[in-house]
């Protein structure tokens, strides 16, 4: 990524000092002292300082001020935010780019902060508007473009040490307690929570919990298998996440990916035919990555919740796309002979991060880094390989003396950074190359393969097995290699 350096940046090419650009919402968040700064927030300013991250502003925020109908707020944040440097002489929308995100021939000042982004004037954009997003999804640019959340979880990946892989363990709902503060947003939005929950634990219903390290819940997950005809659903077994939550100081931490992970691997072993769950619609951001993991809308209750659903069977797929085939039946995949296969080395140190359920034993405590967690992660290399495509199967081999193929991924999008700030701001939120790795091997870019790790085998075979050779970086494998896997096995 080229950008204008800034004042007293070293010139050398392992130097990093990211540019984040803040939106007006951003602003006035941090600088009405009427306003209670949350802990992510506050977080992601100490880590940014810290870490020497240049906060900037764009000079038409200043337009956006001058509107904000509360007097007092708006002086306020005015003489505070003198003490952030304004982004020098940004570009101006041209016609073409706002005609690309939907934008009227008068540039809003959301689109300026966009264009900036574009045109490599900073790394990152830091805002809660969620038409930005929207726009900056349009272009291509989103990977880019952070909320608050998205922000401390890339700090907390770039910047700190890797942890112990996480666990998510299986227990009945009568180990916890209804008073305990994870439930209190759900007590307002049911006032029978409490009658309910004692019902369920006499019952013996089942939960998968992830405890902090103090053992305290940092996301749960009630659930049922449910095996009634229910209109609306196809025949066949049914899992429903009854209670879905994750605490607020583990937002980031891709806690909620872990636990549909562990929803969806679980129904598929018991042959269920599909996982639903409620949500009341003023839960946009929940609605919004259930949607990015398969779910659609399917009805609504009585109560005015939209019932969420996404299948847990394959459906025949001639002529479909393989990516959004993957979305859509996660953790199912096409892996015919049009799909290309890639066999991709991972060294121990960080395949026991990057693929923890395929490691002999976790740690009990959930893991700080959110690559661990998730389902979306990123492999970073230096390999020249060009024919790698989205939705074409990644087969990961852990590297070393007991070398194993363990674990299969699908491809999203691959990227070829042009320096460590790209590597980084692509990878950030997905990667498990701490910040010096990163710095160090790859001063002047690399190419990043974003997958969704889709399965981890069952028995693990050696290459010999599959009648291959240990790879020092990526190579195509044959569909017949592949099928030696015996996945259905």
């Amino acid at each position: 990524m080229i950008v204008k350096k800034p004042e007293g940046v070293s010139e050398e090419p392992t130097a990093l000092r990211l540019r984040i650009l803040l939106d007006t919402n951003v602003l006035i968040y941090l600088e009405d002292p009427r306003i209670l700064l949350s802990g992510r927030l506050a977080r992601v300013l100490q880590i940014g300082s810290q870490q020497n991250c240049l906060f900037l502003i764009h000079p038409r925020v200043l337009e956006d001020l001058e509107r904000d109908p509360e007097k007092q707020r708006r002086e306020i944040v005015q003489s505070k935010i003198r003490k952030y440097p304004f982004l020098d002489d940004p570009p101006s929308p041209d016609p073409a780019f706002l005609a690309g995100i939907g934008a009227p021939a008068e540039p809003s000042v959301d689109d300026c902060l966009l264009y900036a982004l574009y045109k490599d004037c900073v790394h990152i954009l830091l805002t809660e508007d969620r038409g930005i997003h929207k726009k900056a999804k349009r272009i291509g640019l989103n990977s880019r473009v952070y909320s608050g959340d998205d922000c401390l979880e890339a700090f907390e990946s770039w910047f700190s040490v890797p942890p112990s892989p996480p666990s998510v363990e299986n227990l009945p709902v009568y180990v916890l307690s209804s008073s305990d503060p994870i439930f209190e947003s759900i007590k307002r939005d049911y006032p029978e929570f409490d009658w309910w929950f004692g019902k369920i634990s006499r019952e013996g219903r089942r939960c998968w919990v992830v405890f902090s390290q103090e053992k305290k819940p940092e996301g749960i997950c009630i659930y049922k298998e449910e095996h009634d005809p229910v209109e609306g659903f196809s025949e066949g077994a049914r899992l429903k996440l009854c209670t879905f939550k994750v605490g607020e100081i583990s937002r980031g931490a891709k806690i909620g990916e872990l636990l549909l992970k562990t929803a969806f691997w679980y129904g598929v072993e018991r042959k269920l035919r599909s996982v639903y769950l409620t949500v009341f619609p003023r839960y946009a951001q929940l609605i919004a990555f259930c949607e990015g993991f398969g779910f659609v809308k399917t009805g609504t209750t009585s109560r005015g919740e939209y019932v969420l659903a996404k299948p847990l069977v394959s459906e025949k797929a001639t002529g479909a796309d393989p990516l959004g085939y993957h979305i859509r039946f996660y953790p199912h995949f096409l892996d015919g002979p049009t799909t290309s296969k890639f066999l991709v080395p991972v060294r121990p140190i960080y395949h026991r991060l990057l693929f923890p359920e395929s490691q002999v034993q976790t740690e009990l405590w959930p893991s700080r880094l959110p690559a661990s967690n998730a389902i979306r992660k990123a492999y970073i290399c230096r390999s020249h390989i060009k024919k790698i495509r989205p939705g074409d199967l990644l087969v990961f081999y852990l590297s070393g003396g007991k070398g194993s193929v363990t674990d299969i991924g699908v491809v999203e999008r691959v990227v070829v950074a042009r320096s460590a700030e790209e590597v980084l701001v692509v990878a950030g939120k997905r990667t498990v190359y701490p910040l010096e790795e990163i710095r160090k091997e790859y001063p002047n870019g690399g190419v990043v393969i974003l997958f969704w790790h889709a399965k981890t085998l069952k028995r693990f075979k050696k290459l010999e097995e599959l009648g291959l050779a240990p790879p020092q970086s990526i190579y195509e494998i044959s569909s017949e290699s592949f099928q030696r896997l015996s996945l259905r096995r």
